[in-house]
């Protein structure tokens, strides 16, 4: 089951930073799938459907939320300066999260540590 993280970052503090980290959300049962990055969220959320090669897991999820005609739920959680950054709290993000996510982490970058993540709150 997904851990239920505080996401305390306010609409204000989305607005100025350019790497977001976003969940897509089962529409269905409320749960967290998966954890991404990016500079265009909204963009990047559209790219997903049209990616069918790399992530049969997420691809069939996809489809079969298609085949009830919804969609996932794209929460935008939190912004960094640099892409290091953000992709270090998608990590720390995925490791918390766990095995139910069809997202995998990043090889070779190091996750938050806790403090990291408390002072980026």
């Amino acid at each position: 089951m997904a851990k239920a993280l505080k996401h305390n970052h306010s609409a204000e503090d989305l607005k100025h930073d350019q790497y977001k980290v976003y969940l897509l959300v089962c529409p269905i049962d409320n749960t967290v799938k998966y954890i991404g990055c990016s500079t265009a969220p909204v963009f990047r959320f559209t790219q997903h459907f049209n990616e069918f090669k790399w992530n049969v897991e997420f691809t069939t999820w996809l489809r079969n939320l298609k085949m009830r005609d919804t969609t996932p739920i794209l929460k935008v959680i939190a912004s960094f300066k640099t892409k290091k950054l953000a992709t270090k709290y998608e990590n720390y993000l995925i490791k918390e999260y766990g095995p139910g996510l069809l997202c995998k982490e990043h090889t070779n970058v190091p996750v938050f540590t806790i403090k990291e993540h408390l002072n980026n709150l």
